[in-house]
C-alpha cells in the first residue's frame, strides 16, 4: 500500500509527464507554423511570376520541392529534436512533417492553393487505365507528392496520388481528419511517375474524384 508521501510524489510525477507531453505537441505545432510562414513567401513569389494560367505537374512539384527543402534544412536540429535523430532518413516521418506543414499552408497561405489550382489536369484520353476503388479513407501523406491512403480490404491498403484539384477537393481536404475511416469511392487514372531514386518511371493511380458513401 502506498504511503501518503508516495501518493503525492506519484501525482506530481504524472502531472509533470502530462505537462511535458503537452509542451512537445505544442512545440511541433509551433514548428509547423514557423515552417509554413517561411515557405509561403517562396510560393507567393512563384505564383506572381507564373506567366501562364496553368502549370504542368512537373513544374508544380518542382516549386514545392524548392520551397520546402531550404526551410527544412534550416530547421534540421529542431526537426531531429522533435521527431527523432533519424527523421531525415525516415520516409514515414518526413511524410508526416510534409502533411502537417501542408495542412498549415492550406490555412495560412492562399498562394499554396492558388498554385495547386494552376495545375492543368491531364486529358482523360492520355490515361492508359481508369477505374474506381471503394474503401475506408486514410491519411494524406507525402512532401513533394501527396499520397492518399485507402483501406480497400482488411489489412490491404491502396495508395492514390492527389496531384490536382477536382470537384469538392478543398472541402474534403479541410475535413480530412474528421473523415478518417469514412467509406469512399475513389475515381482514378493510371499515370507514369518518374522515380528519381530508382531512375525509372512507374505507374501510379492519380485521383480524379472522391465520393463520400
Amino acid at each position: 500500500m502506498l504511503t501518503r508521501l508516495q501518493t503525492v510524489f506519484l501525482l506530481l510525477w504524472m502531472i509533470c509527464l502530462n505537462t511535458i507531453q503537452g509542451y512537445a505537441q505544442q512545440t511541433k505545432q509551433e514548428l509547423n507554423v514557423k515552417m509554413a510562414a517561411a515557405i509561403c513567401p517562396a510560393l507567393e513569389k512563384a505564383a506572381s511570376e507564373q506567366k501562364t494560367e496553368s502549370l504542368t505537374k512537373a513544374q508544380y512539384l518542382k516549386i514545392l520541392t524548392q520551397s520546402f527543402g531550404p526551410v527544412a534544412g534550416k530547421e534540421v536540429m529542431t526537426i531531429k529534436r522533435l521527431y527523432g535523430a533519424d527523421a531525415f532518413g525516415n520516409a514515414e516521418i518526413m511524410n508526416q512533417i510534409g502533411t502537417e506543414v501542408g495542412a498549415q499552408l492550406m490555412q495560412d497561405c492562399p498562394a499554396f492553393m492558388a498554385l495547386s489550382q494552376m495545375v492543368a489536369p491531364a486529358p482523360e484520353s492520355t490515361a492508359a487505365t481508369t477505374g474506381k476503388s471503394v474503401g475506408k479513407l486514410g491519411p494524406l501523406q507525402g512532401t513533394g507528392l501527396a499520397r492518399l491512403q485507402v483501406q480497400i480490404a482488411k489489412g490491404d491498403n491502396a495508395e492514390f496520388l492527389w496531384l490536382t484539384r477536382f470537384p469538392e477537393a478543398e472541402e474534403i481536404l479541410t475535413k480530412l481528419n474528421t473523415l478518417q475511416g469514412r467509406q469512399v469511392r475513389i475515381s482514378w487514372q493510371e499515370i507514369d511517375i518518374y522515380q528519381p531514386q530508382e531512375k525509372r518511371f512507374s505507374k501510379m493511380r492519380e485521383i480524379t474524384s472522391i465520393e463520400l458513401l
